[in-house]
């Protein structure tokens, strides 16, 4: 076999490791490596001490989910131009293969030299997964590690599957087998949280060598909405590159707006039906923008807020905004995102605002990050907030009058508080999502993923390099060029950008981003959410179809969040396996619940 030809995406794919110490798998000649597994929801550094594995690690996934583990290898001395491959799924006792997509990564660490909280430590953390390209070296004494994900598409054939992973070094081969169990369902296309994750075009351009006039920057930020979809995740405002084209006319009876929609819908169409991003931010244009830190009145063409003109022009688009998105049926999923953390001496000009948009647009959604305060109530229709801020009881009442209550991470809180720091348990950003389910919250947020650089900490002509500098600086409340204040390893990044050094590095990259360990724990706990919504929805059948209660109840009763898991903002567990075994028990009530739906004779077959 070449061994420089390398599999990077295969059908179907679970690991099951070998036992360190124990009986080892089947090889060929001898390789000196010492091979262990472990979950995705640890992070292994690369002084971890081998662990004990079971002979056979079985995963288990529904259709059109995506599943991770770890393997981890270690040497005495260095070991030069060790490759990888794996095979094809295949349905155990048929032989029949299955078709799938499967990522080999290698895990990589950057240099965290100052903890972003007490979580945190200095020295080298696992976060970049970039993919595996060819051999590669295992230094001794230092682990090297392979993040292997799996995708088993809908609708695939529920059931037990094999296969296997080879690692070569010359002549020497070991076989490390692999099983994997899909369950009798399959999780939909369009997640059933909605989120909202910016994408800084600008950013991403520079950083793939790539010129924002340039007319493969469409194609690059397909790239990474292509990358957004496969993870739930919704990107602030997907169709940022093309807006709605305003065209003013001035005449003596006055000044008029037309917008044209054409290239605005053409980006829509993609990213809202094909990709099925949830939610999108709609930048209104014109309008007036703030935030804590500053605020700034409206001005539309040449005319300023609270002229005639500027209230024409105005009005009419609104009118023409609202009234396009809900003929082509994407009003529902957008959002006006126009005011940042409103202080106490902002109220009175939020609520100001807020009015006027739900006067002229009753059909555009208010989003606030706020937690639901008595001098905007309806005013808003998508309350953000943060979880140290979190006050269940207002929560609720928001909930009750039909608002939406989202949450969001940033730099604060801190711990004990699930945070998206690269310094952190991994199971943090996974757990968000169990809480969310758990207070009943519609969506996530975080303020950017692709905040590479901080022009305060890296003035020009410097750029930060997130491969080397992991380290989220503070920008735009006043620093002067040369400052570093410190959000925290990680905010504001949740990908990397596949050019390793920007500095010396000016060839284009058009491809997708590089993905992170905290990218791939946010789509876990995506899809973990999805287990409860459909278990939700077979309980909900079997009361609309009379099923007796001895039979609901237990399924009810796998909904609540075990106190072992979750108690509330502050108090988690840190054992990923804890989450497995319940999600392991919701696809157990899934398909038990289906069974029953199956065995109950429809009102047809009734009257029959």
């Amino acid at each position: 076999m070449n061994q420089k030809i390398k599999i990077l995406v295969f059908g179907l794919m679970v690991l099951v490791s070998p036992m360190v110490g124990l009986s080892q798998p089947p090889a060929r000649g001898n390789l000196p490596i010492k091979i262990w597994w472990r979950p995705a929801t640890e992070k292994v550094f690369p002084d971890s001490k081998p662990r004990r594995s079971p002979e056979k690690i079985s995963i288990a996934a529904a259709g059109n989910e995506f599943e991770a583990f770890q393997v981890v290898m270690r040497t005495d001395d260095h070991l030069k131009y060790v490759s990888i491959a794996m095979d094809k799924f295949k349905k155990a006792g048929t032989g029949t293969k299955m078709n799938g997509r499967t990522d080999i990564c290698e895990v990589s660490f950057v240099d965290v030299s100052r903890p972003s909280d007490s979580d945190g430590r200095i020295g080298e953390w696992p976060d970049p997964l970039p993919l595996y390209d060819g051999p590669f070296d295992i230094p001794a004494d230092r682990n090297k590690v392979l993040w292997i994900q799996v995708h088993i598409p809908a609708n695939t054939a529920p059931g037990n599957y094999e296969n296997r992973l080879h690692i070569f070094h010359g002549e020497a081969e070991k076989i490390i087998p692999i099983q994997l169990h899909v369950w009798n369902f399959s999780l939909p296309k369009i997640p059933s949280i909605r989120s909202a994750f910016k994408i800084s075009a600008k950013t991403v351009a520079r950083y793939h060598n790539i010129s924002m006039r340039s007319p493969k920057i469409d194609t690059l930020l397909d790239y990474y909405h292509q990358n957004f979809r496969d993870h739930r995740i919704s990107p602030y405002d997907p169709m940022s590159l093309h807006p709605a084209i305003k065209r003013i006319q001035k005449k003596k009876t006055g000044v008029n707006l037309r917008l044209d929609f054409k290239d605005f819908d053409r980006t829509a169409r993609r990213n809202l039906n094909t990709f099925g991003f949830n939610s999108f931010k709609f930048n209104l244009e014109g309008f007036r923008k703030g935030s804590f830190f500053s605020r700034k009145k409206g001005k539309l063409a040449d005319y300023a807020e609270g002229t005639p003109e500027y209230d024409k022009l105005f009005s009419s688009y609104l009118r023409q905004v609202t009234a396009h998105l809900k003929k082509k049926g994407w009003l529902d999923k957008a959002y006006v995102y126009w005011f940042d953390e409103p202080q106490e001496r902002d109220m009175h000009f939020v609520a100001e605002s807020n009015r006027t948009l739900r006067k002229l647009a009753p059909g555009l959604k208010i989003f606030l990050t706020q937690e639901p305060v008595s001098e905007l109530i309806g005013q808003v229709d998508i309350w953000c907030v943060r979880p140290h801020t979190f006050d269940e009881k207002q929560v609720q009442l928001a909930q009750k009058r039909g608002e939406e209550v989202w949450s969001y991470l940033c730099t604060n809180p801190k711990a004990p508080y699930p945070t998206l720091f690269i310094d952190s348990p991994a199971i943090n950003l996974r757990m968000w999502l169990w809480l969310s389910w758990k207070y009943q919250l519609d969506g996530i947020l975080v303020w950017e993923a692709t905040y590479w650089h901080s022009p305060a900490a890296y003035p020009k002509p410097a750029w930060q390099n997130p491969w080397r500098d992991p380290m989220a600086y503070r920008a735009g409340y006043g620093e002067k060029p040369g400052e570093r204040g410190y959000w925290g390893n990680g905010d504001g990044r949740f990908i990397y950008p596949p050019n390793q050094d920007i500095m010396q590095d000016d060839q284009p990259y058009l491809t997708g981003p590089v993905n992170s360990i905290r990218w791939e724990m946010l789509r876990e706990g995506i899809e973990d959410f999805e287990y409860f919504v459909l278990l939700e929805q077979k309980v909900n059948a079997l009361k609309s179809k009379g099923a007796s209660q001895n039979k609901i109840k237990p399924l009810e009763q796998l909904l609540e969040i075990p106190r072992s898991i979750a108690v509330d903002w502050t108090h988690f567990t840190s054992q990923g396996t804890r989450l497995e075994r319940h999600r392991k028990k919701l696809a157990e009530g899934i398909e038990s619940a289906q069974k029953q739906l199956n065995s109950i004779p429809s009102k047809t077959e009734n009257a029959k």
